[in-house]
Parts: C-alpha cells; sequence; structure tokens
C-alpha cells in the first residue's frame, strides 16, 4: 500500500495508525506521521476464553479509533486490511469516508471448520456493507463481495525493476551458501499455512539425487502463540530428517534483490490458498524460475 499512500501524501497530509512501533511505521514516517494504537488484527478464537476476550477488546478498540478519529479530522479513512474492522466501523460511526483494502481470502482451503466459515462470510458481509470502496490484491479475493452495492476494484500490488540488481554472491557469503547447488529460496511469513515444513520435507528427498541442494527460508513468524510454535518446529523437524546443515533460516530480509540473485530457484510451499502471490512475481521480475504449490489466486 505504501506507493498508493505516498500519492496520497502528495495531495494532502497522511498519518499511518499501527499497532506497535517497528519497520512498518518507520516506512510510513517518510510520507507523514505514524501513530501508535491499541489494536490487533481480528483472529478466530481459539477456545472457551477467546469467545468472550475478542469481542470485549474489538468494543475497546472501536472506542481508541473513534477517539482518535475526533481528535485528527481525517477526511477519509484508508484501512489496510479486512481484518481491522475495528477501524471500519469507528470511521463508520463518525461519518467518514472509508475504503477498505483486502488483502486477504476468508475462505483459506484449509480445513478450518462451519465457525471459522460463517465468520468468515460475516465479516465479508459487514466490509461489503459498511465501506464506501472495497479495494483487492487479485480478482479472486474481490470475487468474496460480489454482487455488491459499493464499488469493488481490483488493484495488483505492483512490482519495480529493482529486484533484478541483486548481489547474490554477497548474500550467499553471508549465509553460508556457496556452494549450494542448487540453491531453493522460500519466502514469506514463519506459518503453518505458508508451508515451509513443506519445503524441509522436499529437501530431504532432493538431496538423495543434489547432494549438494541448500534450503534458504526467508521470514520471521507472526506474533502469536501457534507461529511461534511453529518456528520453533522448523529447525527440529530439520534435524530429525538429517538436512539440518542444508537449511539456512536467515529471517527478515531487507534487500530481497539480494535473495532472489542468491536464488537458483523460488518456491512457494504453501498449503492455504494465498490471495496474490506477490513472491512468485518478484522472483521472476528478478528472472528466477518460480515453483508454486497449486493453490489460491
Amino acid at each position: 500500500m505504501f506507493p498508493w499512500m505516498s500519492l496520497l501524501a502528495e495531495r494532502g497530509s497522511v498519518e499511518t495508525a499501527v499497532p506497535e512501533l517497528g519497520s512498518a511505521a518507520d516506512l510510513y514516517r517518510a510520507i507523514g506521521e505514524a501513530t501508535r494504537l491499541e489494536f490487533e488484527c481480528l483472529t478466530y478464537p481459539h477456545g472457551l476464553l477467546d469467545v468472550f476476550r475478542v469481542p470485549a477488546r474489538w468494543v475497546a478498540e472501536v472506542r481508541t479509533f473513534r477517539r482518535h478519529i475526533r481528535q485528527t479530522h481525517p477526511d477519509l479513512v484508508v484501512v489496510a486490511s479486512a481484518f481491522v474492522p475495528s477501524a471500519l466501523v469507528a470511521a463508520r460511526l463518525e461519518g467518514v469516508s472509508t475504503i477498505v483494502y483486502v488483502g486477504e481470502l476468508f475462505d483459506t482451503g484449509l480445513a478450518i471448520g462451519h465457525g471459522r466459515a460463517l465468520g468468515g462470510a460475516a465479516l465479508s458481509r459487514l466490509t461489503g456493507v459498511l465501506a464506501d470502496a472495497v479495494v483487492c490484491c487479485s480478482d479472486t479475493v474481490a470475487r468474496q463481495f460480489l454482487p455488491s452495492r459499493r464499488p469493488v476494484t481490483t488493484i495488483y500490488p505492483g512490482v519495480d525493476e529493482s529486484y533484478a540488481d541483486g548481489d547474490g554472491e554477497r548474500f550467499r557469503e553471508a549465509h553460508g551458501l556457496t556452494g549450494a547447488d542448487p540453491c531453493l529460496a522460500v519466502v514469506g511469513n514463519l506459518t503453518r499455512g505458508r508451508g515451509q515444513d513443506v519445503a524441509i520435507r522436499g529437501l530431504a528427498l532432493l538431496r538423495e539425487e543434489f547432494p549438494a541442494v541448500r534450503l534458504l527460508i526467508a521470514g520471521l513468524p507472526l506474533r502469536n502463540a501457534d507461529d511461534v510454535a511453529y518456528n520453533q518446529e522448523l529447525p527440529d523437524l530439520a534435524r530429525r530428517l538429517r538436512v539440518d546443515d542444508a537449511v539456512a533460516f536467515v529471517g527478515f530480509v531487507d534487500r530481497m534483490a539480494d535473495l532472489y540473485a542468491a536464488s537458483d530457484i523460488v518456491v512457494n510451499s504453501a498449503r492455504f490458498a494465498e490471495p496474490f502471490g506477490r513472491v512468485a512475481v518478484e522472483a521472476l521480475a528478478a528472472g528466477r524460475p518460480f515453483v508454486a504449490a497449486r493453490v489460491g489466486a
């Protein structure tokens, strides 16, 4: 969303509300003020306590957003995810025009159960009814809101030419991948849905035929118990399969062009339906072949 918000900043002032100060806040400070507010992306309840905790938190977030809107008097609120409905509701209650950018599929293709399926349908309905306009990252995402009385537009995320200007040799040296042949790369948040474990299992099979194959895994877990636990499982899995010496967990990568230049093949081993495969477009822009699971947009 940053390029679009930069264009808005050229025509007026932009303030970004973030749940925590960090790299995202630093990025948006280049075009305006970044303010920390207490909110979280909506998650499905994981137990009986969550059934009561999530609605209470949601109500508190609506109050926080309403208070901030009254203080700042925005002409337009852009909600960067359908999973922050508290911001959308607050803006509508305050009578401020609202655009919701949706980069999520509510049905991810995983076995999510009837309760979560109903929750996704309700969230889709709420967004479609309350937003003045909905902008989606792919046609697959947009179809979740059709038919709709509100404008629903697809704007695919852009990828610039800088991904083709990486220093692969430097990246390989920094992460002990100098002799990799081939070097496979998996990029994305460390979550079970993104399937980094699938890539590790595949590595064990590939190594029988390609002894020098290496796998680099770039990304960090989101800050929830499931993803943190999954992050801890991945090195254990590599050890059990005796490929831990062939896996490089490189964490957050600032210069993605270097990573792509270091890779021979980029892999998407996801088991969930992605709303838009940005990594695929980036890899192709960098001139790297891409192998993907047959799921998602």
